[in-house]
Protein backbone atom coordinates (compact mmCIF):
# COMPACT_ATOMS: atom_id res chain seq x y z
CA UNK A 1 0.00 0.00 0.00
CA UNK A 2 1.11 3.68 -1.20
CA UNK A 3 -0.21 6.76 0.81
CA UNK A 4 0.57 9.91 0.01
CA UNK A 5 -0.96 13.11 1.47
CA UNK A 6 -2.80 16.83 -0.20
CA UNK A 7 -0.90 19.45 1.15
CA UNK A 8 -3.25 22.18 2.77
CA UNK A 9 -1.93 24.85 0.10
CA UNK A 10 -5.47 26.56 0.43
CA UNK A 11 -7.40 27.49 3.44
CA UNK A 12 -7.70 25.30 6.40
CA UNK A 13 -3.30 25.50 7.02
CA UNK A 14 -2.33 27.38 4.40
CA UNK A 15 1.01 28.60 5.31
CA UNK A 16 4.20 28.19 5.20
CA UNK A 17 4.04 26.18 8.94
CA UNK A 18 1.21 24.21 7.74
CA UNK A 19 2.59 22.94 4.55
CA UNK A 20 5.94 22.58 6.23
CA UNK A 21 4.08 20.34 9.04
CA UNK A 22 2.10 18.13 6.28
CA UNK A 23 5.59 17.75 4.51
CA UNK A 24 7.47 15.96 7.49
CA UNK A 25 4.52 14.11 8.61
CA UNK A 26 4.90 12.62 5.10
CA UNK A 27 8.34 12.32 6.06
CA UNK A 28 8.09 10.92 9.29
CA UNK A 29 5.77 8.65 8.14
CA UNK A 30 7.56 6.98 5.30
CA UNK A 31 4.42 7.84 3.10
CA UNK A 32 5.63 8.52 -0.60
CA UNK A 33 4.10 11.31 -1.91
CA UNK A 34 2.67 15.02 -2.00
CA UNK A 35 0.04 16.40 -3.60
CA UNK A 36 -1.40 20.10 -4.02
CA UNK A 37 -4.79 21.53 -5.28
CA UNK A 38 -5.03 24.14 -7.49
CA UNK A 39 -6.89 26.97 -8.58
CA UNK A 40 -5.65 30.58 -9.28
CA UNK A 41 -7.96 33.46 -9.44
CA UNK A 42 -11.89 32.28 -8.38
CA UNK A 43 -14.60 34.47 -8.32
CA UNK A 44 -15.85 35.86 -5.01
CA UNK A 45 -18.59 33.46 -4.42
CA UNK A 46 -15.63 31.11 -3.87
CA UNK A 47 -13.11 32.10 -2.03
CA UNK A 48 -14.15 30.62 1.43
CA UNK A 49 -13.16 27.80 0.31
CA UNK A 50 -10.11 28.66 -2.90
CA UNK A 51 -9.80 32.31 -2.17
CA UNK A 52 -6.17 31.79 -0.60
CA UNK A 53 -4.26 29.40 -2.02
CA UNK A 54 -0.67 29.41 -2.70
CA UNK A 55 0.31 28.22 -6.44
CA UNK A 56 0.23 24.41 -7.28
CA UNK A 57 3.47 23.90 -8.94
CA UNK A 58 6.11 26.61 -6.51
CA UNK A 59 4.30 24.72 -3.23
CA UNK A 60 5.60 21.66 -4.81
CA UNK A 61 8.99 23.22 -5.76
CA UNK A 62 9.40 24.39 -2.24
CA UNK A 63 8.59 21.08 -0.23
CA UNK A 64 10.72 19.13 -2.96
CA UNK A 65 13.89 21.49 -2.39
CA UNK A 66 12.91 21.00 1.65
CA UNK A 67 12.15 16.79 1.38
CA UNK A 68 14.36 14.88 -1.56
CA UNK A 69 12.75 11.75 -0.17
CA UNK A 70 9.03 12.95 -1.26
CA UNK A 71 7.27 12.43 -4.63
CA UNK A 72 5.63 15.67 -5.78
CA UNK A 73 2.33 15.65 -7.54
CA UNK A 74 -0.57 17.96 -8.65
CA UNK A 75 -4.13 16.86 -8.06
CA UNK A 76 -5.26 18.78 -10.56
CA UNK A 77 -3.14 20.91 -11.80
CA UNK A 78 -6.20 22.95 -14.56
CA UNK A 79 -4.56 22.64 -17.62
CA UNK A 80 -6.70 24.59 -20.10
CA UNK A 81 -6.36 28.25 -18.17
CA UNK A 82 -2.92 28.00 -18.92
CA UNK A 83 -0.51 28.17 -21.95
CA UNK A 84 0.52 24.78 -22.49
CA UNK A 85 4.06 25.54 -23.41
CA UNK A 86 5.04 27.54 -19.94
CA UNK A 87 3.35 24.45 -18.15
CA UNK A 88 5.01 21.87 -19.85
CA UNK A 89 8.10 23.87 -19.40
CA UNK A 90 7.65 24.38 -15.55
CA UNK A 91 6.67 20.23 -14.62
CA UNK A 92 9.99 19.48 -17.04
CA UNK A 93 12.03 21.87 -15.10
CA UNK A 94 10.51 20.71 -11.63
CA UNK A 95 10.74 16.79 -12.55
CA UNK A 96 14.76 17.68 -13.97
CA UNK A 97 15.56 19.84 -10.56
CA UNK A 98 13.56 17.42 -8.06
CA UNK A 99 15.59 13.89 -9.29
CA UNK A 100 12.24 12.70 -11.50
CA UNK A 101 9.69 12.75 -8.65
CA UNK A 102 6.61 14.63 -10.52
CA UNK A 103 3.30 13.11 -10.60
CA UNK A 104 1.19 15.59 -13.31
CA UNK A 105 -2.27 15.16 -12.37
CA UNK A 106 -4.30 16.89 -15.01
CA UNK A 107 -7.68 17.98 -15.61
CA UNK A 108 -10.19 20.71 -17.13
CA UNK A 109 -11.93 22.50 -13.90
CA UNK A 110 -15.37 23.32 -13.45
CA UNK A 111 -15.38 27.06 -12.72
CA UNK A 112 -16.38 28.99 -15.73
CA UNK A 113 -15.31 31.82 -14.11
CA UNK A 114 -12.29 31.48 -13.28
CA UNK A 115 -11.90 30.74 -17.11
CA UNK A 116 -12.87 33.99 -17.53
CA UNK A 117 -10.75 35.83 -15.27
CA UNK A 118 -7.81 34.44 -16.34
CA UNK A 119 -8.64 35.21 -19.59
CA UNK A 120 -9.43 31.64 -21.19
CA UNK A 121 -12.98 31.98 -21.39
CA UNK A 122 -12.96 31.01 -24.91
CA UNK A 123 -11.74 27.76 -23.53
CA UNK A 124 -13.71 26.78 -21.40
CA UNK A 125 -16.57 25.12 -23.65
CA UNK A 126 -13.82 23.24 -25.39
CA UNK A 127 -11.24 21.99 -22.46
CA UNK A 128 -11.54 18.52 -22.94
CA UNK A 129 -10.08 18.75 -26.39
CA UNK A 130 -7.75 21.69 -25.81
CA UNK A 131 -6.45 18.89 -22.31
CA UNK A 132 -6.10 16.12 -24.82
CA UNK A 133 -4.01 18.26 -27.12
CA UNK A 134 -2.03 19.42 -24.53
CA UNK A 135 -1.23 16.25 -23.32
CA UNK A 136 0.46 15.08 -26.93
CA UNK A 137 2.12 18.79 -27.46
CA UNK A 138 3.49 17.55 -23.91
CA UNK A 139 4.69 13.88 -24.88
CA UNK A 140 5.83 15.65 -28.60
CA UNK A 141 8.38 18.25 -26.22
CA UNK A 142 9.26 15.62 -23.96
CA UNK A 143 10.24 13.33 -26.24
CA UNK A 144 13.22 15.86 -27.30
CA UNK A 145 11.92 15.84 -31.09
CA UNK A 146 12.21 19.61 -32.86
CA UNK A 147 10.10 18.53 -35.80
CA UNK A 148 6.60 20.92 -35.54
CA UNK A 149 3.90 20.52 -33.76
CA UNK A 150 0.67 21.39 -35.41
CA UNK A 151 -2.81 21.03 -33.36
CA UNK A 152 -5.93 22.93 -33.07
CA UNK A 153 -4.76 25.02 -30.55
CA UNK A 154 -0.64 25.19 -30.80
CA UNK A 155 1.42 25.42 -33.89
CA UNK A 156 5.02 25.15 -33.24
CA UNK A 157 7.86 25.48 -35.50
CA UNK A 158 11.10 26.22 -34.75
CA UNK A 159 12.34 25.25 -31.03
CA UNK A 160 14.34 23.02 -28.81
CA UNK A 161 12.33 22.46 -25.20
CA UNK A 162 15.04 21.64 -22.68
CA UNK A 163 15.47 20.64 -19.75
CA UNK A 164 13.73 17.63 -20.59
CA UNK A 165 11.99 15.67 -17.34
CA UNK A 166 14.14 13.07 -15.73
CA UNK A 167 11.21 11.13 -16.20
CA UNK A 168 10.21 9.16 -19.58
CA UNK A 169 7.24 11.45 -21.07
Amino acid sequence: MDYGLCLPNYPDGASTEGIEAAASVVERLGWSTVWTTDHVLVPHEDASEYGHIYDAILTLAWVGARHPGIRLGTSVIVVPQRNAVVLAKELATLDSLSGGRVIAGVGIGWNEREYGNLAAADRFHVRGAYLDETIRLWRHLWSGATEPFQGRFHAIEDFVSSPLPIQSP
